[in-house]
């Protein structure tokens, strides 16, 4: 009885072990199939400081890691170009840091995405302290 017992419950526990690595991996799947890519394959990134924009064009000043030089960078703008935490184009001022994904075509570098670094104010931090112990200090060496 014992022996049937054991067995009953080997084949009960193979067969959840199945289902359940089979809805693992369907899960899997679906989360695949429905995410999407934040960059294409195909877009490029860049970022720099604001020099001139307009409605059709936007030029950086970007560093050149390999050249060890800042260069102007020219991106063109059109209609399909997206603005992620920005409005308008209005809300760019020359020397704000932009960030851009764009690809490259027919030697021009063509804007899909543009966004604009946000500085975060840095808020103190209040520590607690129990007794009489002393906040320990960073010295610089």
């Amino acid at each position: 009885m014992k022996k049937i017992l054991l067995i009953t419950m080997v084949v009960a526990l193979s067969i959840a072990v199945f289902f359940c690595a089979n809805s693992f991996a369907q899960q899997q799947q679906d989360l695949e199939e429905t995410e999407e890519p934040l960059v294409e394959d195909d877009q490029l990134f860049g970022f720099g400081q604001v020099v001139e924009i307009s409605k059709q064009a936007m030029t950086l000043l970007e560093y050149d890691f390999e050249t060890d030089q800042e260069l102007q960078i020219v991106y063109v703008l059109n209609e399909q170009t997206a603005l992620d935490n920005i409005a308008s184009l209005d809300e760019i001022k020359v020397d704000d840091e932009i960030g851009v994904n764009y690809e490259e075509k027919d030697g021009k570098k063509i804007a899909k995405t543009i966004f604009k670094y946000i500085e975060m104010e840095e808020e103190p931090i209040d520590i607690e302290m129990e007794g009489d112990e002393l906040p320990v200090e960073a010295s610089e060496n």
